[in-house]
């Protein structure tokens, strides 16, 4: 049963990472675009389309790790102004400063004195970037078993389960 629950764990964790890579590669070629296109013209407008695409990225990497702890600040609350832009971070890391400051000398954090909102779906983003993803490698791997030789299919199982006997003996 362990060796099953670990090939299980590879290979989910293998699609996740592919998930990843593959989305973060994207949002890098439309970053790129963005800012070639976009940002001689209009500033804000390719702050808000990088803002999105470092969205993405993130409540992937995010929801792949497991963790809801996230602090976001809404792009309303930014302002548009570079000289106002630079006083509202300059803002945000002397409140960082501070609540480190008084975590030193109590030893927690104090209380929440910032409440941000939390976007209910990056669940959905990752769901839905997930199934956009896996639609070719699995239409690959269901050509080699339903089209490949007996050699190829035997091959590809093998390999599947030598990654999972070697993440397993790993870990």
């Amino acid at each position: 049963m362990g060796l099953v629950s670990s090939f299980i764990n590879v290979v989910a964790y293998i699609f996740m990472t592919y998930v990843i890579l593959v989305t973060a590669v994207i949002s890098n070629v439309f970053q790129i675009v963005a800012y070639l296109l976009m940002r001689p013209f209009s500033l804000t407008v390719y702050r808000k389309v990088v803002s999105f695409f470092h969205y993405l990225s993130f409540s992937l990497i995010l929801d792949y790790s497991f963790s809801s702890m996230h602090r976001r600040i809404p792009i309303e609350e930014i302002p548009e102004d570079d000289e106002a832009c630079a006083k509202y971070c300059h803002e945000l890391y002397r409140i960082k400063d501070t609540n480190y400051e008084y975590f030193e000398r109590h030893g927690r954090f104090p209380e929440k004195t910032y409440e941000i909102p939390r976007r209910p779906h990056s669940v959905l983003v990752f769901i839905s970037v997930s199934v956009l993803l896996a639609v070719p490698p699995m239409k690959c791997l269901l050509d080699v078993i339903l089209t490949g030789s007996m050699y190829m299919i035997a091959g590809v199982v093998l390999g599947g389960l030598l990654g999972t006997v070697v993440w397993y003996n790993t870990y």
